[in-house]
Order: structure tokens, then C-alpha cells, then sequence
């Protein structure tokens, strides 16, 4: 059960750490690219910015989607991340 639990906080981790990270790239490269644009119209810009987040995606893919699944599946297994550490137990008091 232990295993099964530590696997879906694995994989709810990745799939937020996945769209943070992408969000992040996004934001980061989006003003590069508009920037660096010579498109006169919003066809020409859409089809200049279709081409490069295609490069981009052939470049970085397995990155982007390797590094999350790392950090989500290794730190739950470690229980590193939160939702995924061993409940302490607590001692019982009995008074003597």
C-alpha cells in the first residue's frame, strides 16, 4: 500500500513540477522570441512562433519531461517531498 501511495505522490509531484517548469521556459523565452520577430502580420508571427516552440520542443522534450519525473518519483520514494514523509509515531503515554 506504502508503495502505491509513495507512486501516486510521485506522479502528482511530476505533473506539477512538469507545467512549473514549462511555465517558467515559457516565460522565459516568449519575450526572445516576439522581440526577434519580423512578421509583419499575426499569420506571419503565429507561423515564425509555431517553428520555433517545434525547435524548441525537438531540442528540450526529453529534458522537460525527464527532470520532473526524477524529482517527483525520486523525492516521494526518498520522502523528501511533502505528502510523502513516514508519519512519526508518536509514543504512548501511559502513566505509571
Amino acid at each position: 500500500m506504502q508503495f502505491l501511495k509513495k507512486s501516486f505522490f510521485g506522479l502528482i509531484w511530476s505533473i506539477g513540477l512538469f507545467f512549473l517548469i514549462a511555465l517558467i521556459v515559457g516565460v522565459f523565452l516568449a519575450p526572445g522570441t516576439v522581440s526577434e520577430s519580423s512578421s509583419k502580420t499575426f499569420k506571419e508571427g503565429y507561423a515564425e512562433g509555431y517553428e520555433k516552440g517545434r525547435e524548441f520542443g525537438r531540442k528540450y522534450s526529453t529534458i522537460l519531461l525527464l527532470v520532473p519525473l526524477a524529482i517527483g518519483f525520486g523525492g516521494s520514494f526518498m520522502g523528501i517531498l511533502p505528502g510523502t514523509r513516514k508519519k512519526s509515531k508518536k509514543p504512548d503515554n501511559e502513566s505509571a
